[in-house]
């Protein structure tokens, strides 16, 4: 027995999720402002999950090095 399901649809739309966050993401990287976004799960409250290039600039820590991390592996208490 052969079954194919059709998965054109479903790929569009991964492609155009992609293209928004790929918008979004460059939209916010190239802000004048300094934009973060910490992450509020218990298990992880307080991680860096966003960090943009005027982030980088003001503080010389990349977005690579503060993903995944919080603020006192920067700024001890």
């Amino acid at each position: 027995m052969l079954c194919t399901i059709d998965i054109t649809e479903t790929r569009k739309a991964q492609e155009e999720l992609q293209q928004t966050r790929n918008f979004l993401q460059s939209m916010i990287n190239n802000l004048p402002v300094a934009v973060f976004v910490k992450d509020a799960k218990p298990e992880s409250f307080g991680t860096f999950k966003l960090w943009n290039h005027t982030y980088e600039n003001i503080f010389g820590i990349t977005a690579e090095q503060a993903i995944g991390k919080t603020d006192y592996e920067f700024f001890p208490k």
